[in-house]
């Protein structure tokens, strides 16, 4: 007979705390909210972050928390897969690592090997670093790099924190990416919120916890309303059966919930990941095609074949151009090895 109980502990019920980190105000916040939690003392978080053999998929039903000091540096140079949106000094930074989503084609999931987020709690050593670093030009930086930054601010607090600081600091723009549905965003000129928007079937199949695709988009035109800049992010393209439909079809229900025109751009952009993260991802999601699709590999970075990634990419930029100017569509794709951006470039 099979039970339906549930033998999982809930989520946070151990936390791991570095010996470094105990005296940090924001660590006293965070282990206030779990009273009940097991809290154990480590080293070093990459003692149990980076440990071999741990199984990510058991473990994203009964997460543990990590709580550590990071060290420098606190800003990294934007990989050459990532958007930079015609930005020179373009970096992105890392607060908290892991997300609490559990999307398939997640390049974290390839890239750790545990499903237990860490947050780092001496939040002021990165602002230290980006007034020196902004001394001497304007940075751009991406604050949602390695975590859905939205999605884990119930955890750590950290969006208001960011916002803060960068209200003070109007030399310094910075980009929040989500596939969340957050109520409220306080608009910022120098903060752009980035929503994910994928086909439904997409998001149904391959974005696991997640909110719906309509709350997404209907969160990103009340921020617009309230007059925050938002972007949205058709990146990665997911190739699926009838995938110009599905695409048609998104679009369709972006138009129900904002106006194109009054999106600060968006990107477009094709599937690819390091092939050694393609490697974990499969381990770890043997029956999902996204995954499991053969891709071509360039250099060490898997993408769907060459004429497929253009047609995809193609067929939605030029469906962006009739919706919204060209100089707002960003585009990159794969191309002998190397990122290639293209402002604007939609077909006429």
């Amino acid at each position: 007979m099979q039970s339906n109980r549930n033998c999982y502990k809930k989520h946070f019920s151990r936390i791991y705390v570095e010996k470094a980190a105990f005296d940090y105000p924001i660590a006293k916040e965070i282990l206030s909210g779990f009273p009940d939690a097991i809290v154990v003392e480590i080293r070093h978080y990459k003692d149990l972050f980076n440990r071999p053999g741990q199984d990510a998929s058991m473990q994203r039903h009964s997460r543990s928390l990590i709580l550590a000091v990071e060290r420098p540096p606190f800003l990294y140079p934007g990989a050459r897969v990532c958007q930079d949106f015609g930005n020179d000094a373009f970096y992105y930074t890392s607060t908290v690592k892991n997300c609490l989503f559990s999307c398939d084609y997640c390049y974290m999931q390839g890239m750790y090997q545990t499903a237990y987020p860490v947050i780092f709690v001496n939040f002021d050593d990165y602002l230290s670093e980006i007034d020196r670093m902004s001394v001497s030009k304007k940075l751009y930086i991406c604050l949602s790099y390695d975590t859905d930054l939205i999605a884990m601010d119930g955890l750590t607090g950290y969006l208001g924190r960011w916002i803060d600081a960068l209200s003070l600091r109007p030399c310094v723009t910075a980009e929040v990416r989500t596939k969340g549905a957050p109520q409220f965003l306080r608009p910022l000129p120098n903060v752009i919120y980035a929503y994910t928007s994928s086909p439904e079937r997409v998001a149904a199949l391959y974005e696991k916890g997640t909110p719906a695709v309509s709350a997404r988009l209907e969160s990103a035109g009340r921020a617009i309303l309230d007059g925050a800049r938002v972007r949205l992010c058709f990146d990665p393209m997911i190739y699926i059966r009838d995938w110009k439909k599905a695409y048609d079809d998104m679009l369709t229900q972006v138009s129900e919930y904002l106006s194109f025109e009054k999106l600060e751009d968006v990107s477009v952009g094709g599937f690819r990941m390091p092939k050694e993260f393609i490697r974990h991802l499969r381990k770890q999601h043997p029956d999902s095609a996204v995954v499991q699709y053969p891709f071509e590999n360039s250099d060490g970075i898997c993408h769907y074949p060459k004429a497929l990634e253009e047609e995809m990419i193609g067929y939605l930029s030029d469906a962006l151009a009739e919706r919204m100017p060209k100089e707002k569509i960003f585009v990159i794709k794969q191309e002998e090895g190397e990122e290639v951006w293209n402002k604007g470039n939609a077909q006429s």
